[in-house]
């Protein structure tokens, strides 16, 4: 069974926006993933960080603050720190594991009325939910392609030298350098990165990627943030682009991922 992908989410308090996204991940990214989390200083899980949670239907059970401390020396495949404090406090992890950092506001810090303070709980949780689905499919593709291409370099090995040490060529040898080859992009490309160079676009090609069904438009507008209008001229350029289907249910919409344009997708989101 292939282990399950370790990320650690870092704050400063591991009280709002870490405990957050490791919920969240945990429930999007299933058995696939260990989601942990922890914060340069511990302190309590925020009870709005677990009311917010709550709302949008994510497992809180389990939930404490944790200390940095706790995982010094553990191995992670991704470290992904969500406040500058953490990014420049972050140690370095057994293995070099991959790390991001993401820049998302304090909510505890907010002040003003009760529905002031929640709200910025709830823009934390959309930031998470428009990023967590993005670094899912990358880290699931490319622990698929680094599985398959381990495979094909064993399939294409000698039986007699499988399991022994094989000289290889040095990269730096220029005789090794392959010659470079100048490739145009087709116009249907050229459109495709054009309609995933906007940032509301590709939170819709996240959010229908990770759909079971095609979704009605009106469900799409929570994880767009923007309004109807703005989310159906969206969806017209990824329509155009050949990236997304649409199907008519009555006087509604519902938009699905075009399976032509899935693998292509995919391949674009693990280079990123």
């Amino acid at each position: 069974m292939t282990e399950p992908i370790r990320v650690l989410f870092l704050c400063t308090h591991n009280s709002a926006r870490s405990q957050i996204a490791e919920a969240m991940l945990r429930q999007m990214g299933g058995p696939n993933f260990a989601a942990f989390s922890a914060g340069t200083e511990a302190s309590r899980v925020h009870p709005l960080a677990l009311h917010v949670l709550q709302e949008h239907g994510i497992r809180t059970d389990g939930l404490y603050s944790k200390s940095l401390s706790d995982y010094l020396g553990k191995p992670f495949d991704l470290v992904i720190t969500v406040c500058d404090q953490a990014n420049e406090h972050c140690p370095l992890f057994p293995g070099a594991p991959e790390r991001l950092h993401w820049s998302i506001p304090d909510p505890s810090a907010v002040t003003g009325t009760d529905e002031e303070r929640v709200t910025a709980f709830r823009m934390v949780y959309r930031d998470l939910a428009r990023r967590l689905p993005r670094v899912i499919e990358r880290a699931r593709h490319e622990r698929d392609m680094g599985a398959h291409t381990a495979m094909e370099r064993t399939n294409q090995m000698p039986t007699k030298t499988r399991g022994m040490p094989v000289s290889l060529p040095m990269r730096d040898d220029p005789a090794c350098a392959p010659p470079v080859e100048v490739v145009r992009p087709s116009p249907l490309q050229l459109a495709r990165l054009k309609a995933v160079a906007d940032e509301t676009r590709l939170t819709l090609l996240m959010t229908l990627l990770h759909a079971a069904e095609a979704i009605c438009v009106c469900n799409l507008l929570p994880s767009a943030g923007v309004g109807q209008a703005t989310v159906s001229h969206h969806l017209k350029v990824l329509r155009e682009a050949g990236l997304i289907a649409v199907e008519r249910r009555g006087i509604w919409a519902h938009y699905s991922i075009c399976p032509a344009a899935r693998d292509w997708l995919l391949t674009f989101l693990a280079e990123e």
